[in-house]
């Protein structure tokens, strides 16, 4: 490694540079996941259960104040894509990211200028899919709006760079009917097995639901970028650097 790829490292890893961007900011990152479901109701072809696997996410949010940010997140898992009987899950939605460390600096003012952050995330409202498709009307597809809690941890590599480890539970409330031909809308009631016919979705309002929750571990990216730039010490009324200390730069 030469000299010059060490010291920009260093750099980088300096914990003092790191502190994380408490000041407001936009930021997007990259989620990659591993699903797994606990149920014994979602069932897809033939009556197997889903499969656990590795998925790839997206977040968007707006942090307001380094104390709250509403967020929006998007995350899907693919299941056999190169061959006939594909399937896999996906879940998007929306919530609130809160930062309880950043609340405790008004009494603890240690806490101010770390390089680390752990945050809690509640997912209010969202749209969860998952199936697989077969021919034969042995499809099956299970839709659902959810609820979530996510646990995070972060560390600032840089004030606008962090990598992250971030622990969401999510509940899906499924409907009461299931797709066996999702392009063409066609259903069959939960407690309805097997098919006896096509039915209207709202057929089904009185039949049971189908249950599971999923735990699905993260390890995230996020870029921030500032919502306003902060003076120089200079315009606080600092020294002016490499000047004397009771001479002040103009502003």
């Amino acid at each position: 490694m030469s000299l010059l790829r060490l010291s920009f490292l260093l750099v980088l890893l300096q914990p003092a540079m790191a502190a994380a961007d408490n000041e407001g900011n936009f930021y997007f990152g990259f989620n990659a996941v591993h699903n797994r479901i606990g149920t014994e109701d979602v069932l897809l072809v033939d009556r197997e259960p889903p499969e656990n696997g590795f998925g790839l996410g997206l977040r968007l949010g707006l942090n307001i104040l380094g104390y709250v940010a509403p967020e929006f997140q998007i995350d899907a898992q693919g299941q056999d894509l190169f061959k006939d009987e594909r399937g896999g899950l996906g879940f998007v939605g929306g919530g609130l990211r809160i930062h309880p460390v950043k609340i405790a600096e008004h009494w603890v003012p240690e806490l101010r200028n770390r390089p680390w952050d752990v945050n809690v995330y509640a997912g209010l409202a969202g749209w969860h899919l998952i199936g697989k498709q077969a021919s034969g009307n042995r499809g099956r597809a299970y839709e659902a709006s959810f609820t979530s809690f996510h646990l995070a941890a972060e560390y600032h590599v840089t004030p606008h760079f962090s990598v992250g480890l971030e622990l969401p539970w999510r509940f899906p409330r499924y409907e009461p009917y299931v797709y066996f031909d999702y392009q063409d809308d066609e259903v069959f009631c939960f407690d309805q097995i097997p098919i006896l016919q096509r039915l209207e979705e709202d057929t089904c309002s009185s039949a049971p639901s189908p249950e599971a929750s999923f735990f699905s571990p993260m390890l995230s990216m996020t870029l921030r970028v500032p919502l306003a730039r902060k003076p120089s010490p200079a315009r606080r009324g600092y020294p002016a650097p490499g000047g004397p200390a009771g001479e002040l730069r103009e502003p």
